[in-house]
């Protein structure tokens, strides 16, 4: 069972000298801590997928209030997987030619842009990675796998470190969070080995041609 808010910030306090000022603050670094990690690995727990609709002449549509990263698009209508490109490449497209959309292009992480332009009404599925929500309460629990907290814990305690002017001791946990996330990202690569694709690095998505 993954460990809550307050408990993790404990577990920052002790290796600062488990001093009680700090109590509050290291709550801050926790969610610091954690909320880094979705820009450094893909987890499964973080997919959701979600539908809209298309509007005849509309090529722009905003991506869900919890977007992170896209997985990938698929036109329900068609039941095909549509394929993506850059937004340099998309921005050459004639917006001129209409029909049922087989191209989508992400802008700014806000904007799904879609080729050809929508000539009817069609169903688009979207596979995406959500934002990690940020713990709140004492009680909130992340949605990782429980082993996930050791590098949770140290990017915190780097955090705090900081704070402290302790500068040696902070790289030193912050090489230590480096460690866990390369041990742990082997292990999750492994659990994804039936993937249709492998996994790609943060903010390069698969699929994206120039």
């Amino acid at each position: 069972m993954a460990s809550s808010l307050v408990t993790l910030a404990g577990e920052v306090t002790y290796p600062l000298g488990y001093r009680t000022d700090l109590a509050t603050i290291a709550k801050t670094w926790v969610n610091r801590s954690y909320m880094s990690l979705q820009d450094l690995v893909e987890f499964p727990e973080s997919h959701v997928a979600a539908t809209f609709n298309t509007v005849a002449t509309i090529s722009s549509y905003p991506t869900p209030t919890n977007f992170f990263s896209v997985i990938d698009l698929r036109n329900n209508g068609t039941g095909k997987r549509m394929s993506q490109v850059s937004v340099p490449r998309y921005d050459r497209l004639s917006l001129t030619q209409t029909g049922s959309p087989t191209t989508y292009a992400l802008r700014a992480r806000s904007t799904i842009l879609i080729w050809p332009v929508p000539s009817a009404v069609e169903q688009i599925f979207i596979n995406y990675r959500r934002t990690l929500a940020e713990l709140v309460n004492d009680g909130d629990t992340h949605v990782l796998p429980v082993s996930w907290e050791e590098a949770i814990i140290f990017g915190a305690t780097a955090y705090g470190f900081e704070y402290l002017n302790e500068t040696e001791r902070a790289r030193q946990a912050r090489s230590s969070m480096r460690a866990a996330i390369a041990k742990l990202s082997d292990r999750l690569t492994s659990d994804l080995v039936d993937r249709d694709e492998p996994l790609s690095p943060i903010g390069i998505q698969t699929g994206v041609t120039t």
